[in-house]
């Protein structure tokens, strides 16, 4: 039994011998190429796609086992000492069950690699299908295999695409192979994860394609020797010409904006510095490129604080875009005025403002002057002392000035439908027509006479005419500038000149008023009587021929003391004529008035006309006291004796220019009673004309005496408050005026209450004309009523055009309620259950005479909490009852 054991042993260790170092050999050659030197396994199969556990197979040799076997013989089996058999035996189990589980390891081993080649084999097939070229390199060999699609894109002769390394290099752009060189060796020694490589690629046709490369070494022996590298091969040749496309662009975008003549920022929306700008807009406000990146958009703005802009910048990327007006503060200090023009942009999920932004300073500048020389040029031929006009080259009247209606007594209508013709007198209009003509025909481009024109009740008037005809830039005659003053009084002066001499006698002789003839003596420091008229003697009482060759100084001895012997001094010396009047009193309650005008004759007598002017002096008098009584009816309210809107406006220019000189504002407010209307309808005229006087008082004394408050009508107020330096000196005398007004008021036994609502517009932040000031006021006090009464609002230039708008909108329907343009249609409510008529509804809309029927949500928001609001309500009771 012992020997068969022994046999059977033999036999199971001849079948090891055989069989067990070759699974043994194959499973090692498995885990050497499936680990590395420390053991970490690299991969799932070392083996080529096609199935390399075969050729492993039939390539391993075992030459010291083959070699080293033992040669057992029968004899030697049946000669092993007894004592062994339980040796051989455990052997041959032990040999047995290590056959076993090699063959059961090499199954499993079989069915992995298959498995991984199957896996492999279908992404080969997904990646050929792709529009990327797949290769697998082989390090050791230099080998390279290229798939379909890969030599596809290199061209269609297949043949001219090697498989080695070297064939493949050999393809990549001199000036790329470097760095793609450099890639992969950095990849191969382990250092980088993945291989990756941008290079130009020759393809079969002589052309260069940009690809992108992407490998990954899949093998490394125990060594850490790359051993299979497999990768893909990407045509990104339209691609690198878009990017050139665009780089071009780019930087023909870049050459554009940098020589702009606008700046041209990008903010960032967060911090407000500036990302991206061109020269001018650093240039433009005095900075360096470093200065002007290291500030932000708050620091150049010269009207807003930082948290104002950031208010300003999120209302602009809430709306998309924007374009405004704004001032910058140069470097220097100077404030540069600028059209700003600004769109958001998002990019990577954070908010730009890219901006541009033009310097207006100077062409405001020059639109201000324009417009000042406009102004100017307009009151110079407004209100100039003599008559101006713009006349037509058929002799029709273009442009009159009030002096010149006034000169010929037409109004200013009544000249724009006449020509020149029609009013020159008929001996004085040929020699006129002439000139004109010969102007028009450039012998002359001016021309000066006097002559006469007709006025309109008939009378005929002396005026000194000038005529300068104004041409074309082509040359041709465009029309005629006339300057006509009236010396009608010179012509007549003429006249009674030339019949002085022959009337000199008489006329003295019967004159009214006094004349005398004095004779100088003692060089001018006395004179003698020469000559006096009637009138003369009876104004000093004394008889014409006691007054001949008496001295002045002698019969007046008190005339030093009312200076007129230091006026005949002063003529006689200069030459030139001197009045002077006399007061006489012929006792203590009778005063007599002489005027008395002194002039030089050229042979060197003193003449002196003396008018008893006792008379005129008293109508003077009382021709003052009725101007006065005048004055305060043009320029003072009767009822408040507040100023009227006419010495407001005068003021207002006045105080606006006062302000522009010494740098101080001026608050233009607009004053408006609430709920004074109740009042007054309620409790009559009476007693509303009694509020408001106690009203006026109360704004007099709440403002400065510098201030000026008027009554614009009704229950509204304007006021000017001058010399302010700031908005808060406004604000206090407001609030102050607010709670003054507030304040409960007792009139003729009621105890009436009011409030005011006031709007606020400060110059020359508003630098409008007094017009627009007021108007503004207005739309600002509209705004206050809107808050809520008793309390007062600023207009705001910026928000000008909305609040336009809306006043415009309350307007019109202030004046659909006059023209009756609202209408109400009325709709039954049913009871649907028992269908009943159980009422209807009136729906109100406005027939818009442009617009079409308007429904409620176009017009009722803007009167919501106006006065308007209630009017409409009662209409609507009205209309529907």
């Amino acid at each position: 039994m012992n020997r068969s054991i022994a046999v059977i042993a033999l036999l199971i260790c001849l079948l090891l011998s055989e069989f067990g170092p070759r699974l043994a050999m194959a499973a090692a050659t498995d885990a050497v190429l499936a680990r590395d030197s420390e053991g970490t396994p690299q991969g799932l199969s070392a083996t080529p796609i096609d199935g390399g556990f075969a050729t492993e197979r039939r390539d391993l040799h075992h030459p010291p086992l083959a070699t080293q076997r033992p040669e057992i013989t029968w004899r030697d089996l049946w000669q092993q000492p007894r004592y062994s058999t339980i040796t051989v035996l455990i052997a041959s189990l032990a040999s047995a069950l290590l056959l076993l589980g090699l063959l059961l390891r090499n199954r499993q081993l079989r069915d992995a690699r298959q498995a991984a080649i199957d896996t492999e084999q279908r992404w080969l097939s997904a990646l050929d299908a792709a529009s990327d070229g797949v290769w697998d390199w082989n390090p050791q060999t230099g080998k390279m295999l290229f798939s379909d699609q890969w030599k596809r894109m290199f061209g269609s002769d297949y043949d001219q695409i090697g498989d080695s390394f070297e064939d493949w290099s050999s393809r990549i752009h001199s000036d790329d192979l470097p760095l793609a060189i450099h890639n992969l060796h950095l990849h191969l020694d382990a250092n980088t994860a993945s291989y990756r490589s941008m290079h130009r690629l020759r393809d079969t046709q002589g052309s260069w394609r940009w690809t992108l490369d992407r490998g990954m070494v899949f093998v490394r022996d125990a060594q850490g020797n790359a051993l299979r590298m497999i990768g893909t091969t990407t045509d990104i040749t339209p691609l690198r010409r878009t990017e050139a496309a665009l780089l071009a662009e780019q930087e023909l975008f870049a050459a554009v904006v940098s020589q702009a003549s606008d700046g041209v920022v990008v903010i960032d929306t967060e911090n407000l510095h500036f990302i991206q700008f061109n020269e001018t807009a650093c240039h433009g406000l005095g900075y360096d490129r470093d200065e002007f990146a290291a500030i932000t958009l708050a620091d150049i703005q010269a009207e807003q604080s930082a948290d104002q802009v950031h208010e300003r910048i999120a209302e602009i990327v809430a709306e998309g875009h924007a374009r405004f007006d704004t001032t910058h503060r140069h470097k220097d200090g100077s404030l540069r005025n600028v059209l700003v023009s600004s769109q958001v942009i998002l990019r990577d999920e954070h908010t730009y403002l890219a901006a541009t932004w033009m310097d207006i300073t100077d062409r405001l500048a020059t639109e201000r002057a324009l417009r000042d020389s406009e102004t100017r040029l307009r009151a110079t031929f407004e209100y100039a002392a003599v008559g101006i006009a713009h006349v037509a080259l058929d002799g029709r009247w273009l442009r009159i000035n009030r002096r010149l209606c006034e000169i010929l007594g037409y109004t200013r209508e009544e000249l724009l439908m006449r020509t020149f013709q029609d009013i020159t007198d008929a001996g004085d209009l040929d020699a006129d027509l002439a000139l004109v003509q010969r102007c028009m025909d450039g012998e002359i481009d001016h021309y000066h006479r006097e002559k006469r024109y007709v006025l309109k009740d008939g009378s005929r008037l002396w005026v000194d005419l000038s005529v300068a005809l104004v041409r074309r830039e082509d040359g041709s005659p465009d029309y005629f500038i006339s300057v006509i003053d009236d010396i009608d009084q010179r012509k007549r002066d003429q006249v009674q000149l030339e019949k002085a001499n022959s009337l000199y006698r008489g006329l003295i002789e019967h004159m009214h008023d006094g004349v005398a003839i004095y004779h100088a003596v003692d060089n001018g420091e006395d004179f003698i009587f020469t000559e006096i008229n009637p009138a003369g003697a009876r104004s000093v009482r004394i008889e014409a021929e006691a007054l001949v060759g008496l001295r002045v100084s002698n019969l007046f001895p008190q005339i030093d003391a009312i200076g007129l012997l230091e006026v005949f001094r002063k003529v006689y010396r200069s030459g030139q004529p001197q009045s002077h009047q006399i007061t006489y009193y012929q006792d203590e309650r009778i005063a007599i008035w002489v005027e008395n005008d002194v002039f030089k004759l050229p042979t060197g007598e003193l003449v002196a006309i003396f008018t008893d002017v006792t008379e005129q002096k008293k109508a003077e008098a009382a021709l003052r006291e009725s101007q006065a009584t005048l004055e305060r009816i043009a320029y003072y309210d009767p009822l408040t004796g507040l100023a009227n809107r006419h010495m407001l406006l005068d003021r207002l220019r006045q105080v606006t220019a006062v302000a522009d000189r010494n740098g101080t504002s001026v608050a233009v407010c607009y004053l408006n009673l609430d709920h004074f209307k109740p009042i007054n309808d309620q409790l009559g005229h009476a007693i509303g004309d009694a509020l408001l006087q106690s009203v006026a008082q109360r704004i007099g004394s709440a403002i400065h005496a510098c201030d000026t408050a008027s009554r614009w009508g009704g229950d509204e107020f304007a006021l000017l408050l001058t010399g302010l330096q700031d908005s808060h000196e406004c604000e206090v005398t407001i609030a102050r005026l607010l709670q003054e007004i507030n304040a409960p008021y007792l009139v003729d036994g009621y105890e009436l209450s009011v409030s005011a609502s006031i709007g606020v517009t400060l110059y020359p932040k508003d630098r409008s004309d007094s017009d627009t000031l007021l108007r503004h006021a207005d739309q600002a006090m509209y705004e206050a009523k809107q808050l809520g009464r008793n309390t007062y609002h600023c207009f705001d230039p910026d928000t000008e055009n909305l609040a336009d708008l809306k006043h415009d909108r309350l307007q019109q329907i202030h004046q659909a309620l006059d023209r009756d343009e609202l209408r109400l249609f009325y709709q039954p409510i049913l009871n649907m259950r028992h269908g009943h008529l159980e009422g209807i509804e009136a729906l109100l809309r406005w027939q818009h005479p442009q617009e079409g029927l308007l429904l409620p949500g176009a017009f009722l928001p803007l009167v919501e909490g106006d006065d308007l609001m209630q009017q409409i309500d009662l209409w609507v009771i009205r209309r529907a009852m």
